[in-house]
């Protein structure tokens, strides 16, 4: 259905959408999910239909010294995390639910529209939505 659409871009190359204006809103530097290690499950059980999936989270699992993933983030029992930036230098980390990667996206369109971007310091994804700043920004983007 979307693929005749003339519009819309299924190889996410030009996906700019067809308005004038952008002003994207985000929460930023809140410790965020960005990856998970897993391993094959090889526990032993007693029967088979106690086995719920063939991988589980690797407890064991460490982040490649040197990268840049291992200097913005941290790992804990298979999970990772991009941890909040210390120096205003540095990229933040996303909004506690959304990666900093995936709230930048907007960014790629920024000379082909009129982008404006909010960021508001340690304002989590749904919390941010009682938060002062966020209504300030969007009456702001509004007039």
């Amino acid at each position: 259905y979307y693929a005749n659409d003339p519009l819309y871009d299924h190889t996410g190359t030009n996906d700019c959408p067809p308005i004038r204006k952008v002003v994207a809103i985000s929460g930023v530097n809140v410790r965020s999910e960005v990856g998970l290690a897993h391993c094959i499950n090889n526990k032993r059980l007693d029967c088979t239909s106690d086995l719920d999936c063939r991988y589980t989270l690797d407890p064991e699992a460490v982040l490649a010294p040197g990268t840049s993933c291992s200097r913005r983030c941290t790992m804990k029992n298979g999970i990772i995390y991009e941890e909040p930036s210390i120096s205003p230098e540095e990229l933040p980390s996303g909004d506690g639910t959304v990666p900093i990667v995936s709230l930048l996206r907007a960014r790629e369109w920024a000379d082909r529209l009129d982008y404006r971007e909010v960021s508001l310091e340690k304002a989590g994804h749904r919390e941010m939505l009682a938060d002062k700043r966020f209504h300030r920004a969007v009456l702001e983007a509004l007039v």
